[in-house]
């Protein structure tokens, strides 16, 4: 059984250099499929605060945690064997280069 992160926030990026952020919850559910092909492990999901609770009850799902920079720092003290990130800005790259991972 591996230890897998995804990290899918979901936001939505079509209104450049924005304070707010704005969460496309379909977007989110839809890289839920991914989940199919990590059936037999165990999941970490890093997504928006909003989209938390599309990820409660499936159960392949360990944790669900809402993205800060605490949960940033403490992602970079955990093993995973497998990293997963779905996001293009370069905040998530930097999480998922910062977390000890095997792939």
């Amino acid at each position: 059984m591996a230890e897998v992160l995804i990290i899918k926030l979901g936001y939505v990026d079509e209104i450049p250099d924005t304070v707010a952020r704005l969460t496309s919850l379909s977007d989110t559910f839809m890289a839920s499929v991914l989940l199919k092909q990590f059936e037999n492990d165990r999941v970490t999901v890093v997504t928006s605060r909003e989209a938390v609770g599309l990820f409660k009850g499936i159960g392949n799902i360990r944790r669900a945690l809402a993205y800060d920079h605490l949960v940033s720092i403490g992602l970079a003290q955990e093993h995973f064997d497998v990293v997963v990130n779905l996001e293009p800005g370069w905040e998530f790259c930097a999480l998922a280069d910062s977390v000890w991972a095997d792939v």
